[in-house]
């Protein structure tokens, strides 16, 4: 029998099987042919029955699918097709079922694989300023998030993500970007877009989310390499190392002065969730990528979802600066006098990978 998943006959392959055979054993059969996730349930391939000669490529584009011809998976290969099966013609046509919004978060992205020769200094960025007044575990987090429930209507197909090895922290941010942001893009519409633009915010975050114009939430990235001392603490014991409290700071700093209240910190297959309250900072424990309850994805979605609807808290008097730098030192401090106009050029060159 010949297969084809998608619109075009250079996707077909050929599938060998009884005809006493269940539509359920050669959806098995299917599934070892095709791209699918690693956590992939046979019972979501959907097969119908077709008769499109191979020389008509453009059938494919504009085909109907018809629910009577849906091979049911309790019923036998021989119960559709009891005549000879008709040469050079497609006879089965594969599709993934469609998921809904609450169903395609939970996709695990693919974990990031560091080469031999990535960097893995734990140096990151030194940065100044009021220091949170406490730090605190945002402790029922995760439960906010499993208890709260996307749209349910079936039309997203199933997530496609990239596999990277990794040298630096700018591969970190690239493989992100592809399997996180621009998915979450793809997903919530233009509601809340996820982007590395330049923008009027002050600091140089990694990734913005934006309401339309309006900033509502800022991501750090980190190699795996600047948390590894951190094991299995909570980030409030982590804070008590000088370590803990720069990649704090920093954060910190840039929710902060954009007077934002939620924030994002991550390194990929690590991240954190943090809320500001003016002075007063809480974060989550850490989410596994691998974690199902609650998943990543639901996760950045849900967070974004608070933002949109209160994006903001007062803003502490605070600045980003890099270690060593006395000139920024100076600018910086008479820029806290002139009203606190943006420090952003401060910060432009002071990332330390």
């Amino acid at each position: 029998m010949i297969c084809i998943k998608g619109n075009t006959l250079a996707n077909a392959f050929p599938v060998h099987i009884d005809g006493n055979s269940l539509v359920s054993d050669i959806k098995k059969v299917i599934r070892e042919e095709i791209d699918v996730p690693a956590n992939f349930k046979v019972k979501d391939l959907k097969v119908w029955k077709v008769k499109i000669p191979d020389d008509q490529d453009d059938l494919l584009s504009n085909f109907t699918l018809n629910d009577r011809d849906e091979l049911l998976a309790t019923r036998e290969i021989g119960d559709y097709w009891i005549e000879k099966l008709p040469k050079r013609h497609i006879h089965i046509i594969v599709k993934l079922s469609l998921l809904s919004l609450e169903e395609v978060l939970l996709c695990i992205p693919p974990p990031i694989i560091y080469s031999p020769d990535c960097v893995t200094s734990k140096t990151t960025t030194k940065a100044v300023g009021d220091p949170p007044t406490s730090v605190q575990l945002w402790g029922d987090f995760f439960e906010q998030v499993n208890s709260f429930h996307f749209d349910q209507q079936p039309i997203f197909e199933r997530l496609k993500f990239v596999m990277k090895e990794v040298v630096d922290e700018e591969d970190v941010r690239s493989v992100l970007d592809f399997n996180i942001c621009q998915i979450l893009n793809k997903l919530m519409g233009l509601d809340c877009i996820y982007s590395r633009r330049p923008t009027e915010a002050i600091g140089i975050t990694d990734f913005k989310c934006h309401l339309a114009k309006l900033l509502i939430l800022v991501i750090e990235v980190k190699r795996k390499h600047v948390l590894e001392d951190m094991g299995e603490e909570t980030f409030p014991k982590f804070y008590q190392m000088r370590k803990g409290k720069d990649v704090v700071q920093q954060i910190y700093n840039y929710m902060g002065e954009n007077e934002l209240r939620y924030g994002i910190l991550t390194t990929y297959d690590n991240h954190w969730f943090l809320r500001r309250e003016h002075t007063d900072l809480w974060i989550s424990e850490i989410l596994l990528l691998q974690s199902e309850l609650p998943s990543v994805l639901k996760a950045y979605a849900y967070l974004a979802q608070r933002a949109k609807e209160n994006p903001n808290s007062p803003k502490p008097q605070i600045f980003v600066l890099a270690q060593g730098n006395n000139n920024s030192l100076n600018n910086c401090l008479q820029t806290l006098l002139l009203n606190r106009t943006t420090i952003a050029s401060q910060t432009s060159s002071s990332r330390v990978y």
